[in-house]
């Protein structure tokens, strides 16, 4: 999935190790989801907040991409062009 963010990485699932929190991360602008459904331009957070608030350091682990793949996802493409 392309980022709706930036319009060019590719969004992840990635668990944070040390809490087995699970989100979704863009690759390229690190702009970071933790529900699926909520995946838009408009309400990204960003990594490196997410470390500054919690103020400790995470490990950030990449899941298989066949676990991403077996989750059904909205079409982002249509929610954002009814934003614009």
């Amino acid at each position: 999935m392309i980022c709706p963010k930036c319009k060019e990485g590719t969004i992840n699932k990635i668990e944070f190790v040390q809490t087995k929190e699970t989100a979704y991360l863009c690759n390229t602008c690190e702009a970071l989801w933790f529900k699926k459904d909520e995946i838009s331009e408009f309400n990204a957070s960003h990594l490196h907040t997410f470390f500054e608030e919690r103020e400790k350091e995470y490990t950030v682990k990449k899941l298989d991409i066949k676990d991403w793949e077996h989750e059904e996802l909205t079409d982002i493409t249509s929610r954002n062009t009814s934003h614009v």
